[in-house]
């Protein structure tokens, strides 16, 4: 059978038009899915952690960083907590006129003689004095007094019973001062005086240095404190 060329013209014609419309649909699915794949924002894994590093750092980085740790209290804010807390403010207060007794210790302690000197000259005078007052010179004297001659004269005064109580006290707290291998040992002996406000400054400063130690592994606690330091 012959066919027209007429026929076969209309038939490249819709041959060639369904090839366009065929194209165009593949052509418009590529581009929806491109403009999908952008605006979702997907990476692959890879791509995800170099932009989490670059926005929150590496894990190395991270593990860098400096460890934050609650550093040991200093001697000068223990004694200032527990001798000067309860002072009153000297803000807005009028000058005033130094009892005599002052005026002799702010004598001895501003002398250019050695603190052992000093030391003595103090406990003489405390010798002359009752109450406070006295109370205040033997403080001013375990200030100034040197490790060895606090330990030998003054550390026993705080175990005789003939010692005044405030006095016995400004003298416990001087052992905060002291070395450690001095410190530590004569705050766990204080923890057995007779004084109750003395027990409570041991175990204040103890538990400042061991926070995490229960009150019964104090002991435990200084023997390896100090294994470690000496």
């Amino acid at each position: 059978m012959k066919v027209s060329a007429s026929f076969l013209s209309h038939l490249l014609e819709f041959l060639i038009a369904g090839i366009i419309f065929t194209g165009l649909i593949f052509f418009g699915l590529y581009v929806l899915d491109f403009k999908i794949v952008q605006g979702d924002k997907k990476y692959s894994p890879k791509e995800t952690v170099i932009r989490f590093e670059e926005r929150f750092g590496s894990r190395e980085e991270k593990s860098r960083e400096p460890t934050i740790s609650t550093p040991l209290p200093s001697q000068e804010e223990l004694i200032r907590q527990l001798i000067g807390a309860n002072r009153p403010s000297k803000k807005n207060q009028l000058p005033r006129q130094l009892a005599p007794w002052e005026k002799q210790v702010r004598d001895i302690t501003g002398q250019n003689i050695p603190p052992a000197t000093k030391t003595q000259r103090l406990l003489a005078l405390a010798q002359t004095l009752t109450g406070e007052e006295q109370s205040r010179v033997y403080a001013t004297a375990t200030s100034v007094a040197p490790p060895a001659m606090f330990q030998q004269q003054l550390y026993p005064m705080i175990w005789n019973p003939s010692t005044p109580a405030p006095v016995a006290r400004v003298l416990a707290t001087g052992v905060i001062t002291q070395p450690d291998s001095f410190k530590f040992p004569s705050l766990l002996a204080l923890l057995k005086h007779s004084d109750e406000d003395t027990r409570a400054m041991a175990e204040s400063v103890l538990w400042a240095y061991f926070p995490d130690e229960p009150t019964n592994n104090y002991p435990q606690a200084v023997q390896r404190f100090l294994s470690v330091s000496y």
